[in-house]
């Protein structure tokens, strides 16, 4: 018999377990990734009813839910062995009143309280091949387990841990110079109202000579008519303090305008004395602003500021799923959103997902084609698309009607493993910072069409793609250059009228069409007239996309600083005619300028996506490409920098040094047929293996790093081919920044479903009437005649209202 000694170590089922032995199991965890709370193939979590399944040889992490992704693994790798992990809330508390938030602050006193909650794991072991439980205190697993549940995993949330919106002292304050002589002190009649108006709230004092002016227009609906501000214009007087908001304890909202920023001052009370008032005698009767910037803050995280004026009626479901904004990722939100409301992404990701998932045999978490998939089951099946209420959070001054609103939000998904993969190596998508959605579009579909060359089944991303192109007109002798351009989206440059400019300002987009079409001048070499000279630069449609993506450019550059534009564009939502940017048939009499059209004139290689960001800040195009070549493409911001310190030199608009042809000298027959079997050009395949010594492998990966170069060897018939459909669009959907820069604020999406607008905010899903489609950042139109494909209700029109009232 076995002796209880024996027992105590060892389950009976462990000793019918031929499993449990180290051929099965994993020595150590040195080296591994652990996936612990989330499921690598879909987005069930530890805190589900059923819990996570950790291979105990491998430490993939995958889900016992109907998908059954954890047995699949066990038979498909032979890993049988798994150690199942339910997080279940520890000690739950009894709901609370909410704690009242007193200022703009997270993890602090008075602050937000996003502690999260406290979970206990719940454990134990499972063996698949002889379907038992099996003893984890078998010294065999026992330390393993431990070791797994101290770990931090792969895909660990970040979670916020302290945060405050802190003011500090600048030099203006303290180093503030009063004028004392002849200065009045001030009493309360004086105080009553504006020196300038008559306003009597909203009144700023200032520190330096005692002027009473009253605060900006419109800013924060505090009324104004920017007296204060305009003081200090015509004096330099830096330093403001809010009226209504001096405390006895010397505390006050203070600005200063030399800083452009809140600040604070040490000797309040001292500088206020002079003028006549004594912070002991003071009574608080105004909200500071940091109290008024606390109630924005916490409305903009529900983005109230802008859908206030919208009827929202929240939508569950299929290809209505939100996605959890798991830090500064929102501006991937949108951009997944929009994707996915192309049938095109849903057939290659969505309608193949458990064929993939079922045969693959790569690890989920390094597999580019199981990490789409995983994304639209999340997004297309419905499964995560559940509704959830949001904990209400008061703060000082919210009325009894805010209190009163639910807000409903759903379950969602949450893409931190896609983020990280596709993210992984990128100076900017790899981190947690916020980033631009347009630049997020390009490079997303730059790493699709890579996966989906290699994988040479079908790249959804063809149906943005175009070509364009380009004319360059020598105005002395008349010489002229061609070349194409493929591409996914075109920038519209924002013609602004004289006067001022603001929110209320219309843009016509007939205007920025007409801007694009007609080109730009340009200071370049001509080699017909031997000499610099002027050229006539333009650019046309060589065939029209299924889905053409128009993004507005919206920052401009003053100075040194980036201004984003807060105008409103006039946006045709029903028919966009472009036949009139089609490029017109070359003229037999035109006189070609050496190179023309041809793989000679090939520039040095330069970063796509770095020259798309200084695009982006309004740097012309032959000297963003300067800069980048100058500072090694290794950063925009490097190249940025050294651009506005070279602006002034001459040689900045010349053109580039071409480099030498490269003569046909190495590509064998049989590779070029292999890489034309995986959807290269025969251009390319030869410009490849000549440059990789005949090499298909290399070829394919010199292909996807060197994408400028591949532009130039293109086949001049386009993979879209849709030249003689006509370029009439109808608008599907629109990204929207909100805020003042791309590197902060927040991301926000529509797409017009069924004749109806759907509106993506995070795990915000529901339709609305009236989107302020003037104010988007990110167009995307389909072609008439494709119309169907998208919406069941393709005939309707009128739709989509924008913010001024226009159709």
């Amino acid at each position: 018999g076995i002796n209880a000694e024996y027992m105590g170590i060892f389950n009976i089922k462990d000793m019918t377990c031929p499993h449990m032995t180290s051929a099965y199991i994993a020595s150590s965890m040195a080296g591994k990734m652990v996936y612990k709370d989330e499921c690598t193939k879909c987005f069930a979590t530890d805190k589900d009813e059923l819990g996570i399944d950790v291979c105990l040889k491998c430490f993939n992490g995958a889900c016992c839910t109907k998908l059954a992704h954890s047995e699949l693994h066990a038979s498909k790798h032979s890993h049988p062995i798994v150690l199942n992990i339910r997080s279940i809330v520890k000690n739950p508390e009894v709901s609370k009143e909410p704690v009242v938030v007193s200022k703009v602050a997270v993890g602090k006193e008075g602050g937000i309280d996003f502690q999260a909650e406290e979970y206990e794991s719940i454990t134990r072991v499972h063996c698949y091949a002889c379907k038992v439980d099996l003893d984890k205190t078998n010294p065999i697993v026992k330390s393993l387990i431990e070791s797994i549940l101290l770990s931090h995993s792969a895909i660990e949330a970040s979670k916020i841990e302290e945060w405050e919106h802190e003011f500090k002292e600048c030099q203006h304050t303290s180093k503030l110079v009063q004028i004392t002589e002849g200065l009045k002190p001030l009493d309360t009649t004086t105080l009553a109202h504006c020196n300038d108006c008559e306003l009597s709230s909203n009144l700023w004092l200032c520190l330096t000579c005692g002027h009473l002016g009253c605060g900006r227009e419109g800013y924060q609906n505090t009324g104004g008519h920017s007296h204060a501000i305009k003081h200090n214009q015509t004096t330099g007087h830096p330093v403001v303090v809010k009226m209504g908001t001096i405390t006895p304890e010397g505390k006050a909202s203070l600005y200063c305008y030399a800083c452009d920023n809140d600040t604070l001052d040490s000797r309040l009370s001292a500088h206020l004395l002079p003028l006549g008032i004594n912070v002991k005698t003071q009574v608080k009767t105004e909200k500071s602003m940091a109290e008024l910037e606390l109630a924005l803050n916490l409305a903009f995280s529900l983005s109230q500021v802008y859908e206030q004026n919208l009827k929202f009626v929240p939508l569950y479901g299929p290809s209505c799923t939100g996605i959890e904004n798991i830090g500064n990722t929102c501006y991937i939100a949108v951009v997944l959103q929009l994707l996915f409301s192309f049938p095109e992404f849903v057939t290659r990701y969505y309608d193949t997902t458990m064929k993939h998932l079922m045969e693959c045999s790569r690890a989920p978490a390094d597999c580019f084609h199981c990490q789409m998939a995983k994304l639209a089951y999340g997004l297309c099946s419905g499964e995560y698309s559940k509704p959830k209420k949001h904990k209400i959070i008061l703060y000082e001054g919210i009325t009894e009607e805010e209190k009163k609103k639910e807000h409903f939000y759903q379950e969602g998904i949450r893409p931190r493993m896609f983020k990280t993969f596709i993210g992984k190596g990128h100076p900017d998508f790899s981190t947690s910072q916020q980033q631009d959605s347009l630049l997020y579009f390009a490079y997303l579909l730059d790493k699709i069409e890579k996966a989906e060359k290699i994988a040479n089944v079908g790249d959804p991303t063809q149906l943005f793609r175009f070509k364009s192109e380009n004319k360059l007109k020598c105005m002395n002798c008349g010489g002229v250059k061609y070349t194409e351009q493929e591409q996914p989206v075109i920038r519209l440059h924002l013609p602004l009228p004289a006067g001022k400019v603001d929110e209320n300002t219309v843009v016509d987009f007939g205007k920025c069409l007409e801007n694009y079409s007609k080109g730009e001048v340009v200071d370049l070499f001509c080699p017909r007239c031997n000499k610099g000279s002027t050229f006539l630069k333009t650019q046309n449609f060589l065939n029209f996309p299924k889905v053409l993506v128009i993004a507005a450019n919206r920052e401009i550059v003053e100075g040194l600083l980036l201004k984003k534009l807060m105008v409103q564009l006039d946006i045709p939502i029903d028919k966009l005619d472009l036949e009139p940017l089609r490029a017109a048939p070359h003229s037999p009499s035109e006189v070609l300028l050496e190179g023309s059209g041809s793989a000679k004139d090939m520039e040095p290689e330069i970063n796509v996506q770095l020259l798309n960001e200084l695009l982006q800040t309004g740097i012309p195009e032959l000297p963003a490409k300067h800069a980048l070549l100058r500072t090694g493409n290794s950063s925009s911001e490097v190249a940025i920098s050294w651009y506005f310190e070279h602006m002034s030199d001459p040689s900045l608009n010349q053109p580039l040094q071409k480099v030498k042809k490269v003569e046909k000298n190495g590509a064998s027959e049989e590779n070029i047929a292999q890489m034309i079997d995986f959807g290269y050009s025969r251009e390319q395949a030869v410009f490849g293996l000549n440059n990789t010594e005949n090499n298909v492998e290399r070829a394919i990966d010199y292909l996807c790093n060197h994408p400028v170069v591949v532009e130039e060897v293109k086949q001049s018939a386009p993979v879209n081919v849709q030249d003689k459909q006509p370029g009439i669009y109808r608008l599907h959907g629109f990204i929207t920044h909100l805020g003042s820069s791309a590197s902060s604020g927040h991301w926000i999406a529509h797409v017009r479903k069924d004749g109806k607008w759907v509106y993506f905010n995070d795990l915000k899903v529901g339709s609305v009437e009236n989107p302020a489609i003037s104010m988007g950042s990110i167009y995307f139109f389909i072609k008439q005649q494709d119309c169907l494909l998208y919406t069941s209700d393709a005939a309707d029109e009128g739709l989509g209202v924008d913010l001024g009232g226009r159709r």
